[in-house]
């Protein structure tokens, strides 16, 4: 629970006490919370879902954290009623709802207790009204999950820049690649001592196939054009020097139909 001291007449109050209590108090235009000390203007206060624990406030820079405890569904909800409240900056009647709601501690997340809460608490008996408001937050919570997973799984083009590449995975990858080309090379080539034949390279073929492996079918230009450059190497015998191998795989990636800027995609 946040508590929060009125500027003017320094009441303590409880979060959901703050608006009427402004509606009564002459010159109202502050609180600060009880625990952090921070100001909060007009209704900004609503975006203050959570403080400092007791231990941290008196430790200050002693402080350390052993609980570091995964956030509850409820945690998650809650934070999504406070943001939309926050960045909502209209002066609607959905918008003042949305205030009104951010105010309460114990949001329910379920949509029929929600509605439920809203008519019981807030005298709302607009159907309607209340199951957009929902949408709103189911809306926000999506947004936020996808934000996390891309956080827990990282681009091809974040790897890279970290170091932290799955090194194994792509040498495996590329010396799976090197052998298909080479068992199929191998039906090509004159079984004789003959001298041997420069053998076309496929570019658009490896492109292709390295581009299947990685996630999402994509991968960031340079690094795709390493990996492509590597199997030319292991299983092609070209007489080109590196610079001339790298203008045949500009050549090829500018008269594809891969969509290409710094990302390449595979197009399905």
């Amino acid at each position: 629970m946040v508590y929060f001291v009125c500027e003017v007449c320094n009441e303590t109050l409880k979060k959901n006490k703050v608006e009427v209590h402004a509606s009564r108090c002459r010159a109202f235009w502050a609180v600060s919370c009880v625990d952090c000390n921070e100001l909060f203007k007009g209704n900004s206060y609503t975006a203050h879902t959570s403080c400092v624990s007791e231990a941290q406030k008196y430790e200050g820079a002693l402080y350390r954290d052993k609980s570091k405890k995964k956030q509850s569904p409820q945690e998650r909800w809650m934070e999504v009623v406070s943001h939309v409240a926050a960045h909502t900056t209209d002066k609607s009647a959905k918008a003042h709802l949305l205030n009104k709601i951010a105010a309460y501690d114990n949001v329910p997340r379920k949509k029929a207790k929600f509605i439920n809460f809203l008519r019981n608490s807030l005298a709302l008996s607009d159907i309607v009204m209340a199951e957009k408001i929902f949408e709103i937050y189911e809306q926000q919570l999506e947004a936020d999950k996808k934000i996390a997973e891309k956080a827990t799984h990282p681009s091809v083009k974040n790897v890279e820049i970290n170091g932290a590449s799955n090194d194994a995975t792509t040498s495996k990858t590329e010396n799976c690649l090197i052998r298909e080309i080479n068992d199929g090379d191998a039906k090509k080539k004159s079984k004789g001592k003959s001298e041997q034949k420069a053998i076309p390279i496929p570019w658009l073929k490896l492109i292709r196939k390295v581009l299947k492996t990685s996630k999402d079918q994509q991968m960031e230009y340079k690094l795709l054009r390493q990996h492509v450059l590597d199997i030319v190497k292991g299983g092609y015998a070209s007489a080109l020097s590196q610079e001339q191998l790298k203008e045949s795989f500009k050549a090829v990636m500018k008269s594809s139909k891969l969509r290409c800027r710094r990302i390449v995609q595979l197009q399905i």
